[in-house]
């Protein structure tokens, strides 16, 4: 047969019967797929001059069908679905951007153009579609959640995710006004529209008082038809004080994007960034302090980065316990004509990487990637047409994992491993938790997944910090009582990450189920629930010792002897030492006297604490005066950190879940699939699992950083809404 090609610009509109016909020949295949869609839809407009049918064409015939009797077919939606990959993590992500406003900014690469946000162009689709509606946030949210649904998403679980400069340099009425009219929109998706307006704040003559309180839209939300699951912001490292993260916990947020670029002070300098490795350091422990999520920014080529700076710079972003992000968006530095970069080029001042020199860089970095970060991009989304210099490539991405293939290595990053992601059918494979723990910004960061037993597909996981800092002032010295300075250089004397042979975790669970009856009387008749005023931990791994109870607020040791420590006295001796050495004090209490005198032993350990505390307040006053030149801009003040737990008191007391995760297509907030893996009951696993470590750490409470949208989920499980995070009382639960 002859195919007579008909010219593109004579192509008309398909009716809705041809898309009814490609339907109907989908149903008659038994596992039809998205190739099969192609075939059966050229072979019908073959000799025709119509296009092909778009997608939401083809969605409107299927639910006509499905009306005229035709069975539903999953199959068919999977083959009609478009980019499922932007719902195959289990949520629908719904990007907005706000109004043009001055960035705090200049960097070199970095566009600009006057009717956008500061590095966004207007061809890029979310700043296109942003521009289209004027920035209004109610409109981006309640049109991008119907175009998802037009081409058959579920997207009434929101991932919301703001862009747009540099969010806190915004006036802080305008972002609670935007983020109340993003709940707004939210909550009214599925109702009569409501008349559009601009009461921006940054709008001459604008006011907000047209929209609903942030705090009632939130509440709002909790129960909506759709909901806000999570909440991200991006801004610069420089913007983030203990203000700026309340005012975040106020707005809902629980994920930040921080602009890094690279831990390069030098690079930073030369490129304009305005922004040290210090900020990088102070807003990764400032935002890990209150539990939110950290996403980095990483721009591999930039000006003044060889080859080893940026490598450098990677393996320092993972190997550091400062840094450690739960995310990273790899962006490889590319020349724009509206930026500084561009002259620069144009007098070969600046060569961009790209080509082959890029994807070995690319590859490279990959393979430092651990399990529990996610890489979200690889590229940024700007049209290649308004590229000037640098990387075109628009499936870098793809292109780097094939030639890993290839050479036999692989990225482990989260979304390589999303099952989700992972080709074949993964419905039938045994599940393993797995458990790993790092190091983190001021405290120790547990990974829990649920994963196949090769780790080559992730079904879940969770993101439980165990923090230190709550712990040491658990009932203690505020910094700013009697003018006592708490530096994080203190370690030795405010409240150290002690660290101890991992092979002695195991013992210390053994120990703390099988506690002696002395222990048992010591714990609940005078440690437990800080009846001393100060937080306690029950065998606890110090160096290569487990001792019976330890505060680390004042750093201070209680052991509880029985008859065999009669005949180890030069053991228990060279221990004390060895504990002493580490700057801790260790007092120790016999059964008989816990058990026959408790009154007395309860009598004397306050005494001791006396003693103990004025000799902490000693040490920090002679620390204070021997401190040498000033702090450089950007390190970490413990009462900067301290400042976030006096606005959410309970976090002093609790472990906290920054994230829990399921993967698997996304689904109703009300449905049910036996196949899908959000609900095979393995968030509820996880979550179990994570309060099972915080109770055997010795801690009172469990904090998670919710999206609003969310809280329902949590009530189910016992939590309650606390300062702004879902909590359980973990001593009293059952």
């Amino acid at each position: 047969m002859t195919l007579r090609l008909v010219p593109k610009f004579m192509l008309i509109k398909p009716p809705l019967d041809i898309a009814k016909a490609v339907i109907k020949s989908l149903a008659d295949l038994d596992s039809p797929t998205r190739k099969d869609l192609m075939k059966v839809i050229r072979k019908t407009i073959t000799g025709t001059n119509y296009a092909f049918p778009t997608s939401i064409q083809l969605w409107e015939a299927y639910r006509e069908l499905l009306n005229e009797g035709l069975e539903k077919n999953e199959t068919i939606e999977r083959a009609l679905r478009v980019k499922d990959v932007r719902t195959d993590s289990g949520v629908a992500p719904i990007t907005v951007l706000t109004k043009p406003y001055p960035c705090p900014g200049k960097c070199v690469y970095c566009p600009t153009e006057y009717r956008m946000p500061k590095s966004y162009i207007s061809s890029e689709p979310a700043a296109a579609r942003a521009l289209s509606l004027d920035f209004d946030p109610y409109e981006q949210v309640k049109q991008r959640v119907e175009a998802l649904e037009r081409n058959g998403h579920t997207a009434n679980k929101i991932e919301l995710i703001v862009k747009g400069g540099t969010w806190s340099a915004y006036p802080q009425d305008y972002r609670e006004w935007f983020i109340t009219r993003c709940f707004e929109a939210a909550n009214e998706l599925g109702q009569p529209s409501i008349a559009k307006g601009d009461n921006s704040p940054l709008v001459k003559g604008g006011h907000s008082a047209q929209s609903t309180e942030l705090g009632d839209s939130q509440s709002t939300n909790e129960t909506a038809s759709y909901r806000i699951i999570g909440l991200t912001i991006e801004t610069r490292p420089d913007h983030i004080t203990p203000q700026e993260v309340i005012h975040l916990r106020k707005l809902g947020v629980t994920r930040v994007e921080l602009g890094l670029q690279i831990i390069n002070d030098r690079v930073l300098e030369l490129t304009g960034r305005g922004t040290t490795v210090a900020d990088a350091e102070q807003a990764i422990t400032l935002l890990k302090a209150a539990a939110f999520k950290v996403d980095v920014h990483i721009l591999p080529g930039q000006p003044g980065a060889s080859r080893k700076d940026d490598l450098e710079s990677f393996k320092t972003l993972f190997d550091d316990p400062r840094f450690r992000p739960d995310m990273i968006k790899l962006y490889p530095c590319v020349v724009l004509p509206n930026s500084e970069l561009y002259e620069q080029t144009m007098r070969r001042e600046f060569k961009p990487l790209e080509g082959e020199n890029l994807r070995e860089l690319l590859m490279e970095m990959q393979t430092m990637i651990p399990y529990y970060c996610r890489v979200s991009r690889l590229i940024r989304d700007f049209p290649t047409g308004d590229i000037s210099h640098g990387n075109k490539q628009t499936n870098l991405r793809e292109s780097i994992e094939t030639e890993m293939k290839k050479r036999g290595i692989h990225c482990k990053c989260l979304r390589c491993r999303e099952v989700g992601h992972v080709p074949g059918d993964h419905t039938h494979d045994k599940t393993q938790l797995f458990e790993e723990r790092y190091e983190n910004a001021g405290g120790i960061e547990v990974f829990l997944s649920i994963e196949n037993e090769d780790r080559s597909a992730v079904f879940g996981f969770c993101r439980l910090r165990l923090p230190q800092i709550p712990q040491s002032r658990q009932g203690g010295i505020s910094p700013f009582d009697e003018g006592v300075a708490i530096e994080a250089d203190d370690l030795r004397i405010h409240g150290e990450i002690l660290p101890y042979k991992a092979s002695l975790k195991e013992d210390a669970q053994k120990l703390r189920r099988n506690q002696t009856l002395a222990e048992k009387n010591m714990w609940f008749d005078v440690l437990s629930k800080d009846k001393t005023g100060f937080r306690f931990l029950r065998q606890k791994p110090i160096d290569s010792f487990i001792a019976d109870f330890y505060c680390s607020k004042l750093l201070l040791i209680i052991e509880v002897d029985g008859k065999i420590h009669d005949k180890q006295k030069e053991y228990d001796d060279s221990r004390t030492y060895c504990l002493e050495d580490l700057g801790l004090k260790v007092i120790r209490y016999t059964n008989e006297e816990i058990l026959y005198n408790i009154t007395a032993v309860k009598k004397d350990l306050d005494s001791q604490i006396q003693i103990r505390l004025n000799e902490i307040k000693n040490l920090a006053t002679i620390s204070k005066a021997s401190e040498t030149p000033p702090r450089q801009r950007g390190t970490i003040a413990q009462s900067a950190i301290w400042g976030i737990y006096e606005a959410f008191p309970i976090l002093r007391t609790s472990a906290q879940i920054r994230e829990l995760h399921t993967y698997g297509t996304a689904l109703n907030i009300n449905q049910q699939d036996k196949d899908a893996s959000q609900h095979k009951g393995y968030g509820r696993k996880l979550m179990a699992r994570a309060e099972e470590i915080a109770i055997e750490e010795g801690y009172d409470n469990m904090a998670v950083i919710s999206g609003i949208g969310v809280r329902e989920y949590y009530k189910l499980l016992g939590y309650h809404e606390e300062d702004t995070y879902m909590v359980k009382d973990l001593q009293n639960s059952d």
